[in-house]
């Protein structure tokens, strides 16, 4: 799964956009260099940008990356952006899957995710 990552120190955000093909791996992959990159910063919100995602998350998939959540970004808001809505299912898997402490939103667009983080 390629993907870039995108740091914006005056937004308190980090973006990631996803292009294809995905793969639970990858995402966990990505999830690592995030965390252990020198300007992550615990208060920044992220945007994980799904749209040209080329296939859903299976429910096993979504809860190990929830998982994975949990543990590199507690108390953390975390956006993804997704244009099938079904992928909404596997996402939702993701959300139960993570902490209560971090705070995931699931979006159709850019703007309603980077509203929400920004609230």
């Amino acid at each position: 799964m390629p993907y870039t990552i995108e740091f914006n120190a005056a937004r308190k955000r980090i973006a990631i956009l996803v292009a294809p093909p995905i793969s639970e791996y990858d995402a966990l992959e990505c999830f690592r260099e995030v965390r252990a990159h020198p300007e992550f910063r615990a208060d920044y919100g992220m945007l994980v940008n799904l749209l040209a995602a080329d296939r859903l998350l299976s429910l096993a998939e979504a809860e190990r990356i929830g998982g994975a959540m949990k543990y590199f970004f507690p108390k953390h808001k975390i956006a993804f952006v997704r244009a099938n809505p079904g992928m909404t299912k596997g996402l939702e898997a993701l959300r139960a899957t993570s902490s209560p402490s971090l705070e995931v939103g699931i979006f159709a667009n850019l703007g309603e995710a980077e509203a929400w983080l920004a609230s």
